[in-house]
């Protein structure tokens, strides 16, 4: 055991200390704290740890709301309050990209959000016939009765399945819901047979849909495999396994920055690369002339047209593809390019293709700092950072989302 002084955050949230001449990351520890640390994992260049006493206490330390905090996986930095959350994020946006492109002059302030009760998505496992989260970095079972991060109406579908389901042939339980209807799903994967009867009989009263999911057959038991939910004034099928911003009350902020970044004009064209199921693209149609979105996964493309059918949009059409391959056999020449990669973010082919299109925008949706920073110094060749601000899609997480505007020089 050892003492170290906090001297800073890393960009999870970790306390920063040193000790041995080398870096240790420490779990719920804050800068100015002192704290007796137990080192969990050495590295030749550094090292993790956890708290084992607190000598020293910020003053900006909180009381978690949550009894489960640093046990859960689920939350980072609730130790602090929502507005320390804020400058923490705007903190670490604004320190990578001084770093990687030597200026952050152009970052807005961040968007905050609503703190608690925003996640539309959740899944619970199972084991040993009891049900909760997985503790942190471990596979062993937390059995939960709340979680603050969740849509009171994911709770509400959990305490249900917890009191009045035997658990023991079922592995995970994914519970999904909308915000803006009365929609929601559950979707339950058995390691054998289940009574589907009583399955039905239990949820059909609180639910939309009911789906079993035996040896990755996907069975739908109740209504439909997809749930709708509103986005402004668009509707989107959201199936059992589709991505969606887990945030929607944050994702219509999220995209209400796209569309004043894109600036879109009725005669223009406007592609939409990563379009997922069509949710960015569909809302940017309403002012555009076209929208040419682009997806590598054959599932979201079927779901994009779906989406396009219950919308009454025409203006649209989705190809499915890698992104940079597509791009390459049709050469496009547009006025707006919007990318929404994964964490990956942009590949060499994917950037050789946006130049060649010549746009005069391009409005980048990052969920990773790190990947957009460098994605950003190379698009830097030919285009200038006009604004990029953070978006705060997970409170009580270390994650941050980001919107950038870039123009063509």
């Amino acid at each position: 055991m050892c003492q170290v002084e906090i001297k800073d955050f890393d960009h999870q949230g970790r306390g920063i200390g040193f000790y041995n001449h080398k870096i240790v990351f420490v779990e719920n520890a804050l800068p100015t704290e002192i704290v007796d640390i137990k080192i969990e994992k050495e590295k030749k260049k550094f090292a993790e740890a956890k708290v084992s006493k607190y000598v020293k206490e910020s003053v900006k330390r909180t009381k978690p709301i949550c009894q489960l905090f640093g046990n859960c996986g689920g939350c980072d930095i609730m130790q602090i309050s929502y507005k320390e959350q804020l400058k923490f994020k705007q903190n670490k946006i604004e320190n990578i990209m001084n770093k990687y492109l030597g200026s952050s002059s152009f970052i807005q302030k961040i968007i905050p959000a609503g703190a608690l009760y925003y996640r539309n998505k959740v899944t619970f496992h199972v084991k040993n016939g009891k049900i909760g989260y997985f503790k942190k970095k471990s596979s062993d079972l937390l059995p939960i009765n709340n979680c603050f991060l969740l849509d009171r109406r994911i709770i509400e579908i959990y305490q249900i399945i917890k009191e009045r389901m035997d658990l023991h042939a079922i592995d995970t339980v994914t519970i999904r819901t909308s915000k803006n209807t009365e929609d929601s799903m559950v979707i339950i994967y058995v390691n054998r047979k289940i009574d589907e009867k009583f399955l039905l009989d239990v949820l059909s009263k609180y639910v939309s849909s009911i789906i079993v999911v035996y040896n990755n057959e996907f069975k739908t038991i109740y209504e439909n495999n997809y749930i709708v939910e509103k986005i402004f004034n668009k509707q989107f099928m959201i199936k059992r396994d589709a991505f969606f911003q887990v945030n929607t009350e944050q994702t219509e902020n999220l995209y209400s920055k796209v569309l004043e970044y894109a600036d879109i004009k009725k005669n223009e064209i406007v592609l939409d690369l990563y379009c997922g199921t069509g949710t960015i693209g569909i809302i940017a149609s309403d002012y555009a002339k076209e929208v040419i979105g682009i997806e590598l996964n054959k599932e979201a493309v079927n779901s994009a047209n779906k989406n396009k059918k219950l919308n009454n949009v025409e203006n649209i059409q989705f190809y499915v593809g890698n992104t940079g391959t597509i791009l390459e056999q049709h050469n496009y020449h547009v006025n707006t390019v919007i990318v929404d990669p994964p964490r990956a973010g942009l590949d060499d082919l994917a950037i050789k293709e946006i130049f060649k299109t010549n746009a005069k925008k391009i409005v980048y949706v990052s969920c990773d700092p790190m990947t957009l920073a460098r994605d950003l110094k190379i698009l830097l060749d030919r285009y200038d950072i006009k604004e990029l601000t953070p978006v705060d899609m997970f409170p009580n997480t270390a994650h941050v989302e980001c919107v950038c505007l870039l123009k063509l020089r």
